[in-house]
């Protein structure tokens, strides 16, 4: 998915442990892993990504 001027990657990690994972780029030649500084939602394997305004994910936010 496309932030700013960079692009999320996710990715399933099918060796041990099994995971979902990212990396974060700008040029395609070169990956920061950001896996850790992410979370994603227990017992979910994949996921979407859509497009919401910035109200819709502050109330997103409230609902924590």
């Amino acid at each position: 998915m496309r932030i700013g001027r960079g692009w999320l990657v996710c990715f399933g990690h099918y060796g041990k442990p099994l995971h979902d994972g990212a990396c974060r780029t700008r040029d395609w030649k070169q990956f920061e892993d950001v896996t850790a500084k992410l979370s994603f939602p227990p017992g979910r394997r994949r996921g979407a990504v859509v497009r919401i305004t910035r109200a819709a994910a502050e109330r997103l936010r409230a609902l924590r």
